[in-house]
């Protein structure tokens, strides 16, 4: 009977989030990690059953805590409640900034180093789940305009941005409070630009 052990199993990954961190799924072999480790590639095949499993392993975790935690916040709140969609987003952008804080190297990862992975395009399910929130906002706000819009098609793509922002704002800057006023100050440009849009083409009709 095979015995596993907790210690192993940490060399393994520590050594395994190193180099997909530096070098990224595909340039990264089980024998890199192996030599990284200082151990056989056959003891970390006793452990995972090849790469991609040693990889979902490391980052699926994380990734779950993000998307339960966002689920926690979605909900369908209407669009003329300006105070909830505030608490909404500063919400959210907490999720952000606590995610980073705890696991700014796994992050790093499912970020930037997932390209040949099964894990596909972790940054993009995570937006897509916000869209889902954005969507029933836009709809509403469509519905009570008499407006006809793709509110699909908009709301993906205004939360995909937001989600690259919130990203890049993470890594520009290192401290929270900074991080969380550009956060804030981003997500109000693309509402106040979003809306006046949506107003501007109105009064054009």
């Amino acid at each position: 009977m095979q015995v596993l052990k907790d210690c192993i199993r940490e060399r393994i990954e520590t050594s395994a989030i190193k180099l997909f961190k530096s070098d990224g799924f595909e340039k990264v072999s089980m024998r890199k990690i192996a030599e990284d480790a200082h151990m056989t590639v056959g003891n970390i095949y006793r452990y995972y059953d090849s790469k991609d499993h040693l990889f979902e392993s490391i980052l699926k975790p994380t990734l779950d805590e993000i998307i339960a935690l966002l689920s926690e916040e979605i909900t369908d709140q209407i669009i003329d409640a300006p105070d909830k969609n505030a608490e909404f987003v500063s919400r959210v952008i907490s999720i952000f900034l606590e995610i980073h804080n705890k696991h700014s190297e796994v992050l790093d990862i499912l970020v930037y180093s997932c390209e040949g992975s099964s894990m596909g395009r972790p940054v993009e399910f995570v937006s897509n789940l916000l869209a889902e929130r954005m969507r029933v906002l836009i709809d509403r706000y469509a519905q009570d305009n008499k407006l006809e819009l793709d509110t699909h098609f908009l709301s993906h793509m205004i939360c995909e941005a937001l989600v690259d922002s919130f990203i890049k704002i993470l890594y520009k800057f290192e401290d929270n409070e900074s991080r969380r006023v550009h956060m804030l100050k981003i997500t109000q440009v693309y509402t106040h630009l979003f809306i006046s849009s949506l107003v501007m083409d109105r009064n054009e009709v």
